[in-house]
């Protein structure tokens, strides 16, 4: 599943508050993406993602 978002570091931490299990900790890719990869309680891969320009 991917989800947009305008605000990655803060989806991710509440992501992590409800209880998905962090994967990966946000990174830059393609010089205009934030990417962060967490599990949900149920172990299914969730990437998040925000367009930075």
């Amino acid at each position: 599943m991917i989800l947009w978002t305008d605000d990655v570091p803060s989806g991710y931490e509440r992501l992590i508050e409800l209880g998905a299990t962090p994967v990966k900790s946000p990174e830059p890719r393609l010089d205009r993406l934030l990417i962060v990869w967490v599990e949900d309680p149920d172990g299914h891969p969730v990437q998040v993602v925000q367009a930075t320009s």
